[in-house]
């Protein structure tokens, strides 16, 4: 995977920097929810889901990483990796499917701004910790998001991991919203854009291999 990962790409799309290969926000978000409507269908858990595991291509394929050992990932969090975790799991609780939901969530917003999560707080890590895990504060998408797509962020952010909905769930609202509007007449204010690809959900997951 040729383009490096999506937090890459979205640091280089921020900076403006010349000739970057643009991918489009529809075809992504369709990759990503298939590729977790498939691995919980069975019976795993990535418990690592965030912008730097997802990998591209400059043939414009998706890629999820590390799934290969997904339910015996041995939890190791850095600092970095809480800004995608679950309040539950940051209290102590396994990760579930309904973690992995959260985590594609904060990837909605990281979409939308093009920045890392809470880039705009300043807050010691320790504060910042103690936060995330009483659900005080989560990532959000700008005002010019489309409603749609701020309502399935908030969805998935929900604090109560029973309140967001299963992958297999947030495929039918994709395809739902897609139906109403199709992806190429989209507008997605800041969101990366493409004219080389355009997502259908008659397309299947994409690609998203074991690595």
């Amino acid at each position: 995977m040729d383009q490096g990962t999506l937090r890459d790409h979205l640091n280089k799309k921020l900076a403006g920097s010349a000739g970057l290969l643009s991918f489009s926000t529809p075809h992504i978000v369709w990759v990503l929810a298939n590729a977790l409507q498939d691995l919980h269908a069975k019976g795993f858990v990535h418990r690592d889901f965030k912008s730097d595991n997802i990998l591209l291509s400059s043939i414009h394929h998706v890629k999820v990483a590390h799934l290969g050992d997904a339910n015996n990932r041995v939890m190791d969090m850095a600092m970095a990796d809480m800004l995608w975790t679950a309040p539950e799991v940051l209290l102590g609780e396994t990760a579930s499917a309904a973690s992995d939901v959260y985590a594609f969530g904060v990837i909605l917003t990281e979409l939308d701004t093009l920045q890392r999560p809470y880039w705009d707080l300043s807050l010691d890590p320790w504060t910042l910790t103690d936060n995330l895990r009483k659900g005080v504060i989560r990532p959000s998408v700008t005002s010019s998001c489309p409603e749609w797509y701020k309502e399935l962020a908030d969805s998935c952010l929900k604090f109560n991991p029973v309140d967001r909905p299963a992958a297999k769930d947030i495929v039918e609202i994709l395809q739902s919203q897609w139906r109403a509007t199709p992806v190429h007449a989209m507008h997605f204010p800041n969101l990366l854009e493409s004219k080389a690809v355009a997502a259908t959900p008659s397309g299947g997951g994409g690609l998203y291999d074991v690595e």
